[in-house]
């Protein structure tokens, strides 16, 4: 300080500022652990993918990202997703090596479920290990004896499709089963509806908050898609990375998250998904305010904007947002998301007139 020309009573003052920091106690009591957990997060993350995925989903609710989020970061990594099974899964999502694999796969667990018990979950483990699993909806609800509200839970979320059975027949005699066997005539070989495509994916969300089915957004991209914005202008995540900054850009996704910090001045930011990756919005309060309907309203966004970037970092400052087709059934947020973090609960509607 001396050298380069700082008064001597400042250069005490800006050391007294320094003590009074140090001995405050925050930086030697928090940055060798948190340094550490970045370390050994980063590492597990590029040497063990699968079993840092499931370490992050086996502690929800937890951070940033909904374990919808959590597990398509994980498919793009390469991590093969296995679904929910009466025969294989825990509570806990599992790391599991298929045969002939040379990596982990992440079977996913039970806890994803809603409204299905813990206590009904450990009932069905311990069942299947004294019974060695089962084949058929009727010998597993013969042995495990749930509640109603358990196999109707089980049946939405279409774990019985490994049985052979179709979501809506599972549906159909989780209702029944308590009353089965007083009943003098049951209806056989009903010919149920098969499931459209977005229409499965809404029910998947419904039952345990994801789906391991297409991603929605390449459904709708592919078969419905609402916008008069031409389809071949649509810039993926992925292809973000290869554009110049200040670039004007058309992208579309799935809302994820929302936030507006006090600190940031009235600015909104949004976080979209596709099936490529993560895209960030940034809405100045001017558009915010004019998009106001759409951005709080609707589960997928089809914007326009500029592209800003910082080293890798990039996001796109939202000129415009799109309507859909009113006519077309595109998949809604039965509730608003929260500023901090999505549960992303969709609902196939048509969307109504606003006035």
């Amino acid at each position: 300080m001396q050298k380069n020309g700082i008064k001597p009573e400042f250069a005490e003052q800006i050391l007294g500022q320094m003590k009074g920091f140090a001995e405050y106690g925050f930086p030697e009591s928090h940055a060798v652990s948190f340094s550490l957990i970045a370390y050994a997060s980063c590492y597990l993350k590029r040497h063990y993918p699968a079993a840092f995925f499931i370490s992050v989903l086996n502690s929800q609710p937890m951070g940033f990202y909904s374990p919808h989020a959590l597990l398509q970061a994980a498919k793009r990594e390469g991590i093969e997703l296995l679904p929910i099974s009466l025969n294989c899964s825990d509570w806990d999502h599992q790391l599991e090596m298929p045969a002939q694999q040379q990596q982990y796969s992440i079977r996913l667990g039970f806890r994803l479920i809603k409204g299905l018990a813990e206590s009904s979950v450990a009932r069905i483990i311990e069942n299947r290990r004294r019974s060695g699993g089962w084949n058929s909806f009727e010998g597993f609800s013969r042995d495990c004896e749930l509640a109603r509200d358990d196999i109707t839970a089980l049946a939405a979320s279409d774990v019985f499709s490994e049985f052979g059975d179709f979501r809506s027949d599972a549906l159909w005699q989780a209702e029944a089963a308590p009353y089965k066997p007083l009943l003098d005539n049951t209806d056989d070989g009903i010919a149920w509806i098969k499931e459209a495509k977005l229409e499965s994916i809404q029910k998947d969300f419904r039952a345990f908050g994801t789906s391991l089915k297409q991603h929605p957004v390449a459904v709708i991209k592919l078969e419905q898609w609402p916008y008069s914005v031409a389809l071949e202008k649509i810039i993926s995540a992925r292809q973000l990375i290869e554009l110049r900054a200040d670039a004007d850009v058309f992208s579309f996704g799935m809302v994820l998250v929302k936030q507006s910090p006090g600190s940031a001045k009235g600015m909104v930011f949004v976080t979209l998904e596709d099936e490529t990756g993560f895209i960030n919005l940034a809405f100045t309060p001017q558009v915010y305010t004019r998009f106001y309907r759409q951005v709080e309203q609707q589960a997928f966004l089809c914007i326009v904007g500029k592209l800003q970037r910082v080293n890798e970092s990039h996001s796109i400052l939202v000129k415009r947002v799109f309507d859909p087709d009113p006519n077309a059934n595109l998949l809604k947020l039965r509730k608003p998301i929260s500023e901090q973090q999505s549960g992303i609960s969709l609902e196939l509607v048509k969307p109504r007139a606003f006035h």
